[in-house]
């Protein structure tokens, strides 16, 4: 298992863990005190057409970075522009590459 660890930017008491393991593929779990929600194949909110998408989305809703600028990172990764975005869409896309290269370890 492979995970790393995103920090809320509107609150330090909260963060997520975000990773790949080959048993479960995609998963997150948002850390609050006293308080986790997750995102997983046995979680009934698990997009098993489009897992990465899911998990990403998931951390969008939970306030980590808007769904406008996770799409607008995953265009500029597309595109090869990230670095013509503003901070936080550089942001996000850095959150996306390293979610991704969980997968890959």
């Amino acid at each position: 298992m492979s995970k790393i660890t995103i920090e809320r930017p509107t609150d330090p008491k909260i963060h997520a863990e975000a990773g790949f393991d080959h048993a479960i593929h995609w998963f997150g779990d948002v850390i609050r005190p006293g308080y986790r929600s997750s995102y997983s194949r046995i979680e009934r909110n698990y997009d098993q057409e489009r897992p990465l998408w899911g998990l990403l989305a998931f951390l969008a809703g939970e306030g980590f970075y808007s769904l406008d600028d996770l799409t607008d990172a995953l265009t500029a990764l597309q595109d090869g522009t990230v670095g013509d975005e503003s901070t936080e869409v550089q942001r996000v896309a850095g959150i996306v590459v390293q979610v991704k290269h969980t997968a890959d370890r």
